[in-house]
């Protein structure tokens, strides 16, 4: 069984990446594989969490950084500018 000095359950061990590679006192450690199974979709609903949570930050960065080169755009005049006709209601005293 795992050390409980090292690790709290089974899930700490597995999720540390040196431990697949140098086991610790050289012991293999066994589960059955529908536990396996549980631990790696559970590790893979983290990530995904994650990676989604990062992906909305990118988008509001993206839209952030859109909206500041339309703006900066607008200012220095590298906008095509509205047509008169465009801007300006027609009124019924024009007729």
């Amino acid at each position: 069984m795992l050390s409980h000095s090292h690790y709290q359950d089974i899930t700490h061990f597995l999720g540390n990446f040196s431990n697949w590679t140098h086991p610790l006192d050289g012991k293999v450690y066994v589960i059955p594989d529908s536990e396996y199974k549980e631990l790696k979709q559970e590790q893979a609903r983290e990530d995904i969490k994650l990676m989604e949570l990062r992906a909305l930050s990118y988008e509001k960065t993206a839209l952030l950084i859109r909206e500041n080169v339309q703006k900066l755009k607008k200012e220095v005049g590298l906008l095509p500018e509205e047509t008169a006709t465009e801007t300006a209601p027609l009124s019924a005293s024009q007729d």
